[in-house]
C-alpha cells in the first residue's frame, strides 16, 4: 500500500504503471487530478488491511437517491393537485352562491 501526496491511497504497483502511462506532464492522482510523480508515492506501513466491497452500499446509495427524486417528484403533483383542488372548491362556491341568487 501506498499514497500519493494528496493522501489518496493505492496499491503501490497499480499507482506506479498510472503515472508511468500518463505523459511526463500529465500525470495526476486518478481521484483528484492533483499533479503527482512517481517521487511523490509513499509507502505506507499497516498491521493488516481488509478490503471491503462498496458495490452493496453504492447500489443502495444509487438507489436511495432515486427514491428520494421520486418523493420530491409526488411532493409537486401533491402540491398542484391541492392548488387545483383549492381552485375548484372556491369556483363551486362560486357557482353556489351565484345559482342561490339566481331567480328561477
Amino acid at each position: 500500500m501506498c499514497c500519493l501526496k494528496c493522501g489518496h491511497i493505492y496499491g503501490e504497483s497499480c499507482i506506479r504503471r498510472w503515472l508511468t502511462s500518463a505523459s511526463a506532464s500529465s500525470s495526476r492522482c486518478p481521484q483528484c487530478n492533483a499533479k503527482a510523480k512517481l517521487r511523490d508515492i509513499r509507502p505506507l506501513f499497516a498491521r493488516s488491511l481488509r478490503a471491503i466491497d462498496t458495490a452493496e452500499r453504492d447500489r443502495l446509495a444509487e438507489q436511495l437517491e432515486s427514491t428520494r427524486r421520486e418523493k420530491e417528484r409526488l411532493q409537486l403533483e401533491i402540491t398542484r393537485l391541492n392548488i387545483a383542488n383549492q381552485m375548484h372548491q372556491t369556483e363551486v362556491k362560486r357557482l353556489q352562491v351565484y345559482f342561490m341568487l339566481k331567480p328561477f
